[in-house]
């Protein structure tokens, strides 16, 4: 999980998948700026679709059932990942910033 800012803590990634975090190159593009992260991912997007979960700030990333037991405390949505990384660019401006997280869709 990237933690520098609000912006950056929506992306979330197996630890298992790299070793060294240093030689992923979203790492490096991801320490010049949040801005600079949703800039690389777009360049990937081909218009697939990844689910994306966008929770309130109070919920401080535990995602489980709503106070009511009567569904979730997140909101789900498929959109292609630039649109996340957009989104979750502006979220991070706010002091409380809503929690968020991206997976890729099975094809």
């Amino acid at each position: 999980m990237m933690r520098s800012s609000g912006a950056r803590r929506w992306l979330r990634l197996d630890r298992r998948c790299c070793a060294d975090w240093s030689t992923l190159p979203a790492v490096g593009v991801g320490r010049r700026s949040p801005a600079a992260v949703v800039e690389y991912l777009r360049r990937f997007d081909n218009g697939g679709l990844v689910d994306a979960i966008m929770t309130p700030p109070e919920i401080e990333g535990r995602v489980f059932y709503n106070e009511a037991m009567s569904g979730f405390n997140f909101v789900r949505n498929r959109l292609p990942i630039a649109a996340v990384a957009e989104q979750a660019l502006r979220y991070g401006a706010f002091a409380r910033a809503r929690g968020g997280r991206a997976e890729c869709a099975d094809a």
